[in-house]
């Protein structure tokens, strides 16, 4: 299972396919897919949309705590870490479900103990803050879900982000609506791609991992499954060689970041370095109202300084009042794409 922002389902299962991965079912805020160990490392390393990647492990039906308790307890952990191996277990819960997941976590945690020291008088122990693997937890009205946690950090964790403004965008949902604007194929193209409010560059940095073709986990450092001991390196191993086969070398469109902050760019700046394009993008400290089309097409993508990044409601209106005249009086021949905050 590939849990995924609201409203991204399509979005996830449509880049699976283009991974040569098989999307079983969609379903509100995540994808369900199948395949073998090495589609497992591909959609891992190559997924930017999903916000975990979960394999699942144990199906329970149970109507009550004890229940899930007996289930999980009866499962060979130490087939799946040794004991040495600290863990935790994240959750997540169905709507309509009447249980309290937390209380389900720790009745997990419990079973996974007690089962080890059954087995070899010893158990591991929780750490939730930097475990060695990680297991989720779905809790439904009826029928539960425990899965391997292959992500280990969340998927939107890319590794580069070194500096962030105030309230930057989750990088997975970023990639997401970079996908629903077409930013793909309008690179192939050599379309340019404009963000006149850039930050500290989350836009720009997915944008240019998209067009080089780069897979945003070769930018990261650790994976959940390492510690798992069904982990096959030799088949990571070229999965890893694959993807970064795949990157290339040099960007085919323009990208473009413009801020009337200087610290933002700053930051903006920084990202790009540890994401290793900064050779792919331009930035400039420019005011909204003074940004102009570099070229009579491409895709002009923005997330507003709304919020505590912008400040009150008479503020912000006259902000789109700008971004309007803006969009209206330069980027006539654009497409533009805004994500706005829910009033």
């Amino acid at each position: 299972m590939l849990p995924c922002p609201k409203g991204c389902e399509e979005v996830l299962a449509s880049e699976l396919r283009a991974l040569d991965v098989e999307a079983s079912e969609v379903r509100p805020t995540a994808v369900h897919a199948v395949g073998d160990l090495r589609t497992g490392y591909r959609m891992v390393l190559g997924s930017r949309i999903a916000s975990r990647v979960l394999m699942s492990l144990a199906q329970v039906d149970a109507v009550n705590d004890d229940e899930l308790y007996a289930a999980l307890r009866e499962i060979p952990w130490w087939e799946h870490f040794d004991a040495s191996t600290t863990f935790a277990i994240g959750s997540s819960k169905a709507p309509r479900s009447s249980f309290a997941s937390h209380y389900w976590v720790q009745r997990a945690k419990d079973a996974i103990v007690d089962a080890f020291r059954d087995h070899a008088g010893r158990r591991p122990s929780v750490d939730k803050d930097d475990p060695g693997i990680r297991f989720h937890l779905h809790v439904g009205e009826r029928h539960h879900e425990l899965s391997l946690d292959f992500s280990g950090e969340a998927q939107h964790r890319r590794g580069y982000r070194r500096s962030g403004g105030k309230a930057p965008l989750k990088e997975n949902l970023a990639a997401a609506i970079l996908h629903l604007a077409g930013w793909p194929e309008a690179a192939r193209q050599g379309l340019p791609l404009l963000d006149p409010t850039c930050g500290s560059g989350t836009f720009l940095i997915e944008a240019a991992l998209m067009a080089t073709d780069c897979a945003p986990g070769l930018l990261r450092k650790r994976f959940g499954f390492e510690s798992w001991l069904g982990h096959d390196a030799d088949a990571f191993d070229a999965e890893l060689r694959d993807a970064r086969s795949a990157r290339k070398q040099e960007c085919p469109a323009a990208i473009i970041g413009l801020d009337a902050s200087t610290n933002a760019l700053a930051s903006a700046r920084e990202n790009l370095r540890a994401a290793g394009v900064e050779d792919f993008v331009s930035l400039a400290e420019q005011e909204l109202t003074d940004a102009t089309a570099p070229g009579e097409h491409g895709i002009l993508v923005c997330n507003p300084p709304y919020g505590q990044r912008l400040g009150d409601e008479g503020t912000l209106f006259l902000f789109y009042q700008a971004l309007g005249d803006t969009l209206k009086r330069e980027f006539g021949g654009w497409t533009a794409f805004v994500f706005a905050a829910q009033g």
